[in-house]
């Protein structure tokens, strides 16, 4: 199954190839690029949610541009590689895997792999350019236990961000993938890749059990601050009687 789909661009914008999140029956997943060359081949054959059989292609292991830190091998479509569109009635495919990397586990990738975050956001921006040139957008990234990363997003992907924000004005929950984590200023961070997209659907099983787990603790925030507010509204009462 084609889980995710996406254009590959070099850091000046250039397109070099278009890759893929793919995921067999067991639930394994894998990383598949098809080259700028020969993507064109696939552009209407694999398709995000679609089962397909293919045929003719190579396995690779890489330690260089892998979007899954647990998965070193990389699928690599060509000329003849053959793609067939199959059915699948007894609905075993995960739709939306994701391999999360909790917060408190992150670890610099060194430019050798990536990694899914899930977190909350409550302010974004402003956009900043630097002195190349380039467009970013910075903000907290807060996890269900209330710990913090830093966040830039850079380019185009802030812009979205921006825009996603501003639809979402309160607590806004999302999946980030393909982040890379460096240190900056002394703190570790997380930066956007030419493979990050901004998942926010609430089909996404992963994203709806992140949004329960905060509605949880802030649902008993609110509870903590009423029963607050009833303790000192009593004192107050009390002193006027």
């Amino acid at each position: 199954m084609v889980c995710r789909k996406w254009d590959v661009t070099s850091v000046n914008g250039r397109y070099m190839s278009t890759d893929y999140v793919v995921s067999d029956k067991k639930g394994g997943v894998m990383h598949c690029t098809a080259r700028n060359n020969i993507a064109h081949y696939f552009f209407d054959k694999l398709k995000e949610g679609g089962i397909y059989l293919l045929k003719g292609f190579t396995v690779q292991n890489t330690d260089q541009y892998r979007i899954l830190k647990d998965s070193p091998f990389v699928i690599g479509l060509n000329g003849s590689t053959i793609v067939k569109k199959v059915d699948d009635a007894s609905g075993s495919f995960t739709r939306y895997p994701f391999l999360l990397t909790a917060f408190e586990d992150l670890q610099p990738t060194e430019g050798k792999f990536f990694v899914d975050v899930v977190g909350y956001v409550t302010e974004v921006g402003p956009q900043s350019v630097k002195a190349s040139g380039a467009r970013t957008v910075e903000f907290n990234l807060t996890n269900e236990r209330k710990r913090g990363v830093r966040v830039t997003l850079w380019g185009q992907l802030g812009d979205a961000m921006l825009k996603k924000k501003e639809q979402n004005p309160a607590v806004y929950s999302i999946i980030l993938t393909s982040m890379s984590a460096k240190f900056h200023l002394g703190a570790l961070g997380l930066s956007s890749s030419s493979s990050t997209m901004i998942i926010d659907s609430p089909e996404v099983p992963a994203l709806q059990t992140f949004k329960t787990s905060i509605r949880y603790w802030y649902n008993l925030g609110h509870i903590h601050f009423n029963y607050l507010f009833f303790i000192r509204l009593s004192l107050w009462l009390n002193i006027q009687l």
